[in-house]
């Protein structure tokens, strides 16, 4: 079986499946940093 006959037979399944990658995502966005990024010191 694949995921869009799936969703198609149970589309209560699809929605609780698209509502947990969006509960992930903003769980991982909360935790990005911005350590990665240097320090401008350019003044324009």
């Amino acid at each position: 079986m694949s995921l869009p006959s799936i969703s198609l037979k149970r589309p209560v399944l699809a929605i609780v499946m698209n509502i947990i990658i969006v509960i992930f995502g903003l769980v991982g966005f909360t935790f990005l940093g911005v350590r990665d990024f240097r320090r401008s010191t350019h003044r324009w």
